[in-house]
């Protein structure tokens, strides 16, 4: 419907529409960028007039937003300006990173190596003995302390972060802290946000159901194969097994290659034990392995006219009858 609405706008008005790339906007209006703190005694004034009138708490302290030049608190915007539009890193996390960073053994190792004199690539040590790594807070894991899951919850939750979703807030988060999987982490707090589950709308159009795959009217006409690798060398010198399922029949065949084999060598093999026994299928139902995916294999499979269908993304049983063997 928005679109319709837009269109209905349009079509009165002879005009050409193109697209301008976000990054080659650099006169963009305040309304479709995020401010941004040059200097911390800056005052961001867009993020203060959104505030005029609200009471802001900071420790035992009470504070409320004037318009300026009549606020009696002009020394606490200054002081504070940066919590109106960024995060800001507060010294009492600094110490819990400092008392847990020893219960992380890979940031503790890499933090007495440094200390011992080696140099670790991107990684650091400032004047108050914290670790970072391309100047960034090393935020370390712990069971006991959850330092991870109090960051991104000052991230998400705080009056001034208005609950950003997973990929705002991990451009937020990742100016300051690092970690080992804070992407996916993000990611799984945000999804887990009671408050954004409920009022966030969903923009994107229902997708549709899962449809199975149409049986197939004779053997052969549609295969499904995987592989089944690093398995112990043999003394053919083979580490893996190509599995090839017909579909109808269930009839399996295993060929013997290795993980190093070229497209080439595989192409060839295919065509000497299933096109030169079975003929040419109709099409091919395989996971997204580089070898499936690789231009030189779907110029091959269309020269013989046999149609690629891959399974769908994080839904293995698309071509799970070519699992079935590998009980065995």
């Amino acid at each position: 419907m928005r679109q319709r609405r837009w269109l209905d706008l349009l079509k009165d008005y002879d005009c050409d529409i193109q697209y301008h790339p976000g990054k080659a906007n650099v006169v963009a209006n305040a309304l479709s960028r995020k401010a941004l703190i040059k200097s911390q005694g800056e005052v961001n004034t867009t993020a203060a007039m959104c505030t005029i009138g609200k009471v802001f708490n900071y420790g035992n302290e009470q504070f409320v937003i004037d318009a300026p030049g009549e606020s009696t608190n002009q020394g606490f915007i200054h002081r504070f300006a940066s919590m109106f539009a960024t995060l800001k890193i507060v010294p009492d996390i600094i110490n819990e990173v400092k008392i847990a960073i020893k219960s992380d053994h890979y940031l503790r190792t890499v933090q007495e190596d440094i200390k011992k004199g080696k140099t670790i690539p991107e990684f650091a040590l400032d004047d108050e003995n914290v670790l970072k790594y391309k100047g960034r807070v090393c935020v370390p894991e712990t069971e006991s302390l959850d330092i991870r899951h109090r960051v991104m919850k000052e991230a998400h939750t705080t009056v001034y972060s208005i609950h950003p979703g997973s990929t705002k807030m991990y451009h937020d988060l990742k100016k300051l802290y690092w970690w080992r999987g804070m992407k996916a982490d993000v990611a799984k707090f945000v999804s887990q946000c009671l408050n954004c589950q409920r009022v966030k709308a969903e923009r994107q159009r229902p997708t549709g159901l899962l449809q199975p795959l149409p049986e197939p009217a004779w053997k052969w006409d549609c295969i499904i194969m995987d592989f089944v690798t690093w398995l112990p060398l043999t003394p053919r010198v083979v580490d893996a097994v190509w599995v090839i399922v017909d579909r109808l029949t269930k009839t399996a065949r295993f060929i013997a290659i290795r993980t190093q084999y070229t497209l080439e060598r595989l192409a060839k093999l295919y065509v000497d034990n299933i096109v030169r026994l079975h003929g040419v299928p109709e099409s091919i139902v395989s996971d997204r392995d580089p070898p499936f995916t690789s231009k030189f294999w779907e110029g091959l499979q269309k020269t013989m006219g046999t149609t690629l269908k891959f399974s769908t993304a994080f839904h293995p049983q698309t071509d799970g009858q070519s699992s079935v063997p590998f009980r065995f």
